[in-house]
């Protein structure tokens, strides 16, 4: 026994800097990982650039996404998590994202203001009526409508909002792979000032990438390998 310490506080102690049953989100606790955070931070300094982090399952892509979201999103909000289900869809993610941002502004005040609705035609809507994802994504017709949701997002939610789009490769639809390789090349296209980070396990970038080669100039692509000796 550890001087200073019994079983249960032991116990505690170690479960601040150990979690392997959930995603690290602290800087502090992520270790190994100093190069592959350098190269997540230059890549969302770049206008119209996303990062995607791929890799075997189990070597911390979550907790790497999780971490690197926390230190890019602006402290006026929490970043947006969104975890793909074989059933995702474009429009069931962007939905999602939406949701997440009407609920941050909700909760950020007690009453909406005029100025938070102006202009917006989707999600002034939705802080009207307080619309659930599901009943929003019906409403969303194509990509087109997607964007301009996200769009919307993005001057709603805060001053620097990321997105974590996690499991991407859950996705079991080949046609909403096609979309996705879409949405990223028009999100740079467009403007759009929503940062976002998706991750893998397996082949769903090279079948993005196949869908639509342009969508590498809006990409950092990121291997991430298992830690090693040194970092464990």
């Amino acid at each position: 026994m550890i001087p200073g310490y019994d079983k249960n506080s032991f116990g505690k102690k170690l479960n601040e800097v150990v979690s392997p049953a959930r995603p690290i989100i602290s800087i502090e606790n992520l270790i190994g990982r100093t190069e592959e955070l350098d190269r997540i931070e230059k890549a969302l300094f770049a206008p119209g650039r996303n990062v995607f982090i791929y890799g075997e399952r189990g070597v911390g892509k979550s907790s790497l996404a999780a971490t690197a979201a926390n230190q890019w999103q602006s402290s006026d909000a929490e970043y947006i998590d969104v975890s793909c289900s074989p059933d995702s869809s474009i429009k069931s993610i962007v939905a999602n994202i939406a949701s997440q941002a009407v609920d941050t502004k909700w909760s950020t005040s007690s009453k909406i203001t005029e100025q938070a609705s102006v202009g917006m035609k989707w999600l002034s809507y939705s802080l009207k009526s307080e619309t659930s994802p599901t009943d929003f994504s019906s409403k969303i017709k194509g990509l087109s409508d997607a964007l301009e949701v996200l769009k919307e997002v993005a001057a709603l939610h805060s001053e620097v909002p990321v997105v974590v789009v996690d499991e991407v490769d859950r996705i079991e639809d080949e046609r909403e792979i096609d979309l996705l390789a879409d949405l990223l090349k028009q999100l740079g296209d467009k403007r759009i000032e929503l940062k976002f980070i998706f991750t893998e396990v397996g082949e769903t970038l090279n079948e993005i990438l196949g869908a639509h080669r342009s969508a590498i100039r809006q990409l950092e692509t990121i291997e991430l390998p298992r830690l090693s000796w040194d970092a464990r």
